[in-house]
């Protein structure tokens, strides 16, 4: 919550795939899955206007008290947004036409049954879609150079991904796809999409961002590094950003996994 307008500022660049892949018009009810501060919630509420509607749940209250500040655009569909654990959450049979998702579908504790409940949300024809977060340090830089960065600064092997709840569970999109098909949707699919994320402040703020959020920082504090290796750690990602500097602001290319998947019966 606290980094909310910088983290928009990044991840706002996967709010068009997602939502164009959506199919997100006038009239169309969408759930946002893991709305967080309500950034996609808000775009997609000037998308399905007129006649559309727009949920966002998340489980975090303070990220939550931060989306009910935001203003929609003049002219927005109806947006509301409710506390709860979509895993569990007693949704209203077919109340959604889209369930979507950015960077919040990958940390359920059984992220089967919160598909399987997520697919009683929508009729027969409603959608799924999320973007997330790929395997590879050539697809995803912005997450695995600083990891590496932080493993070789502690002297420690770099961790490995897993598929327990976090920010890389879908990174393998042959799991996800399965999960997907156990939770009872069809037609799941999975593309590759490049994106460009832009960081604002240049490398100060790149430096800022990945020093408090994200993999490297993650086994920074795991390892409780000592203040030597902390200042050595940010000196070594602040040369890596400084090299792949393109102008003011930090530019990164990044392919994300852009899952889709259809109820049919």
């Amino acid at each position: 919550a606290d980094l909310e307008a910088s983290l928009d500022r990044v991840h706002g660049a996967f709010n068009v795939p997602l939502m164009e892949a959506a199919g997100l018009r006038p009239g169309k009810r969408v759930l946002d899955l893991g709305c967080g501060t309500g950034h996609l919630s808000r775009a997609a509420a000037a998308r399905v206007a007129p006649g559309g509607s727009v949920t966002g749940i998340d489980i975090s209250p303070v990220m939550l008290a931060n989306a009910r500040k935001g203003v929609s655009g003049e002219g927005a569909a109806p947006l509301n947004f409710i506390e709860g654990d979509a895993q569990a959450y007693g949704f209203k049979p077919r109340a959604y036409d889209r369930v979507i998702s950015r960077l919040g579908a990958m940390f359920f504790s059984d992220p089967a049954a919160a598909l399987s409940n997520l697919r009683e949300a929508v009729p027969v024809g409603g959608q799924f879609h999320a973007i997330t977060w790929r395997d590879g340090a050539q697809d995803n830089p912005w997450f695995y150079e600083p990891r590496r960065i932080a493993a070789e600064v502690l002297r420690v092997e770099g961790e490995p991904v897993t598929t327990a709840p976090g920010p890389l569970a879908w990174s393998d999109s042959d799991y996800a796809l399965s999960l997907l098909e156990y939770g009872g949707w069809d037609r799941a699919e999975a593309d590759r999409v490049e994106v460009n994320l832009r960081v604002p402040g240049g490398e100060p703020g790149a430096l800022s961002l990945l020093t408090q959020i994200g993999p490297g920082s993650g086994l920074i504090r795991r390892m409780q590094a000592a203040p030597i290796d902390v200042a050595t750690y940010r000196n070594h990602l602040s040369r890596w950003l400084r090299e792949i500097m393109t102008g003011p602001n930090l530019e990164i290319k990044v392919v994300m996994n852009l899952f889709r998947a259809t109820r049919m019966h």
